[in-house]
């Protein structure tokens, strides 16, 4: 049976971690982190066999680049106690190829960018006897090139024809739940902000503006996405594996 290992740690301001240093040692290269001048050097990391980062699209184009996001957050976080990133370290199977581990971490990639993550770093340490990967994810997303508030999840209002009531996290989800009501009676509807004429709001495009309400505190900062998160490791894994060695 292959060893199963995940372990989530956080980086904090308060404990002198730095997102840009852990970006650094990640891929084995040399930064500067621009908020206090420290200079890292990680060249001396052989054992960096893969690298990658994956953005967004809420994230500007001047921020797609593997420096520029991670000195931006942490430029953001001025609170003492904040908190820049969590990292995932996992153990890559040694049944598995080199290619095979690429592809696992590139699907684990994609189950957390699928989460709401605005930012996934991996990369692939080929240390002899103990082949594994580190992932980096910002605690603070992004949402329309902006850094959101990390505090709480707002979503839309809304209702339907039968006098119901429902919030959205995301117009996406709407339509989705949308696509399975075949009474159009029942379809969901965003509830429209109104002045005190009783007309819509506009913003300063001349867009309706909508009602929102605070849906859940980060939902990426819980018991159950860390529980889904390790569930879909292991799934990813025996994709790759064959039974008798399926963790």
């Amino acid at each position: 049976m292959a060893i199963y290992h995940l372990s989530v740690k956080t980086l904090a301001k308060g404990g002198g971690r730095s997102a840009v240093q852990f970006s650094a040692y990640m891929d084995g290269v040399q930064d500067v982190n621009e908020r206090t001048g420290e200079v890292y050097d990680h060249t001396s990391k052989e054992e960096v066999t893969y690298s990658n980062i994956h953005f967004s699209d809420d994230v500007p184009q001047e921020l797609q680049d593997r420096h520029a996001f991670w000195q931006a957050l942490e430029d953001h976080e001025t609170r003492a106690n904040a908190r820049f990133a969590r990292t995932f370290e996992v153990a890559l199977p040694i049944e598995s190829t080199h290619e095979e581990h690429i592809a696992m971490v590139n699907q684990f990639k994609d189950e957390l960018m699928k989460q709401g993550y605005s930012c996934v770093q991996v990369a692939i340490h080929d240390k002899e006897g103990n082949p594994h990967a580190h992932i980096m994810v910002p605690c603070r997303q992004m949402e329309n090139g902006q850094w959101k508030n990390a505090k709480e999840i707002k979503g839309y209002c809304c209702t339907n024809e039968y006098g119901d009531k429902k919030t959205f996290a995301s117009s996406k989800d709407i339509e989705e739940a949308n696509t399975h009501i075949k009474d159009a009676k029942g379809k969901w509807e965003r509830v429209p902000l109104l002045d005190k004429d009783g007309q819509p709001k506009l913003d300063s495009r001349n867009r309706k503006q909508w009602k929102r309400e605070t849906m859940q505190k980060d939902p990426l900062n819980s018991k159950e996405a860390l529980i889904s998160q390790r569930e879909a490791w292991a799934n990813i894994c025996n994709q790759y594996l064959e039974p008798d060695n399926q963790i």
